[in-house]
């Protein structure tokens, strides 16, 4: 018989529960990216999540350069919910998206 093996039990908890992806609103007011913001990781933790992804780009497009990732990353900083904040890896979307960790 050969060896039964088993699956990466740390598999699944390297992986955002939800994510949330701010290419899929247009273009926001400073504002409205607090609020959305606040609103996502506010009810992620609020259902028990403890790792999430935000995806932000990379502003390339942007004439001044990024405006929605600095914007979000002084937000999170304010959450009381936000344990951790790391550029995500390649294939989550790299320096245009950030995985957070909630307390």
């Amino acid at each position: 018989m050969g060896k039964n093996f088993k699956k990466n039990k740390y598999e699944k908890m390297a992986m955002p529960e939800a994510q949330f992806d701010f290419h899929e609103l247009g273009i926001l007011m400073n504002e409205e990216i607090v609020f959305e913001t606040e609103q996502f990781i506010k009810n992620c933790a609020e259902n028990g999540m403890k790792k999430v992804l935000i995806i932000t780009g990379k502003g390339l497009h942007s004439e001044n350069g990024p405006v929605v990732r600095p914007i979000v990353m002084k937000t999170l900083s304010t959450l009381t919910e936000v344990k951790s904040v790391a550029a995500a890896k390649i294939d989550m979307g790299g320096s245009g998206a950030l995985v957070i960790d909630l307390y």
